[in-house]
């Protein structure tokens, strides 16, 4: 096959313009690749389509690729549409800043991998991702949409979606995990499941206006949570399912079998404040997780229930 690897580089200012009714769709005002592509060390801003009533469809305003893409310590900012459109799986970012692009910051096929990126103020989602695609500290905020949005099995460390419009994370169907994630100040949903047998352990859901949506038939299991100082709690569809062990879950009683289990407490979690969601001293989850040796707080101590707990809890 073909690849293309660029270094050091500055995309900028691009403009892909059709000039007659004889134009196609738009793909890729900044970079169009059909090969192999390996980007590191650079910058994708500000690439647009000019010529608006003559294209079809748009896509990828800063990339439009077919094949794999890896990206390094990139840039992506400002571009008209998405600003990275992969049609392939098994894409690859890490160390990359997404901003403020037209609609998502990246959409990307199935087994994709995000490590260490930041994501905001994207005009939908912050990521759209395919199923089995990984999220290892990410943070997506700011974003109209979604933070993350993932179609099936995703599987998220250490992340946080914040304030952003629709919600934190969209999980679709089959088994995912959010272990030591934040779903923190979301306008609508912290975390919404759809069909979705989802694990999450110890991640803290506070401040969005529903902590957690089920629809259809998800049956997520949660474990050294804490779900918080939400608006509304839980919600969902009436063939959905859920299991609390070992968290803290504000007004917990009033869901019934939605939030029952063992070791789960309703009492203010004493969050640091002023968006750390750190606890204070004193706190009644710290050392109230679950109790086996397996959960461990990074210090040896028991598990500390919520994002900063458990052996993932150093971050």
């Amino acid at each position: 096959g073909s690849y293309l690897t660029i270094n050091d580089s500055d995309i900028s200012n691009n403009i892909l313009e059709a000039t007659s009714y004889y134009a196609d769709d738009a793909y890729g005002a900044g970079i169009y690749c059909s090969a192999s592509l390996t980007i590191d060390n650079s910058t994708i801003n500000d690439n647009h389509f000019d010529g608006d009533s003559y294209w079809g469809s748009k896509q990828g305003g800063g990339i439009y690729a077919t094949s794999s893409v890896s990206m390094t310590n990139c840039t992506i900012d400002g571009n008209e549409y998405e600003g990275v459109y992969s049609t392939s799986s098994n894409a690859s970012f890490t160390s990359c800043t997404i901003n403020n692009n037209g609609t998502y910051g990246i959409y990307s096929g199935t087994s994709s991998t995000f490590s260490q990126c930041t994501i905001t103020n994207n005009g939908s989602d912050g990521i759209y991702a395919g199923s089995n695609s990984t999220f290892n500290l990410c943070s997506s905020s700011g974003n109209t949409n979604y933070g993350f949005y993932v179609t099936q099995s995703g599987f998220f460390t250490n992340c946080k979606a914040n304030n952003n419009t629709s919600g934190g994370y969209y999980i679709g169907s089959y088994s995912s995990e959010l272990i030591n994630c934040l779903a923190v100040d979301n306008t609508e949903k912290g975390l919404y499941l759809s069909n979705s047998s989802t694990l999450i352990r110890n991640c803290t859901i506070s401040g969005n206006a529903t902590g957690v949506y089920a629809g259809g038939n998800s049956g997520p299991a949660f474990m050294n949570v804490i779900l918080y100082a939400n608006t509304t709690e839980l919600d969902g569809e009436s063939g959905a399912t859920m299991s609390f062990d070992y968290s803290d879950v504000q007004d917990g009683s009033t869901y019934g079998a939605w939030a029952n289990g063992t070791g789960n407490i309703d009492s203010d979690p004493m969050f640091i404040g002023s968006g750390d969601y750190h606890l204070q001293n004193g706190s009644p989850c710290i050392d109230t997780g679950n109790p086996s040796a397996t959960y461990n707080d990074p210090d040896g101590t028991r598990n500390d229930m919520g994002a900063y707990g458990g052996p993932n809890g150093d971050w």
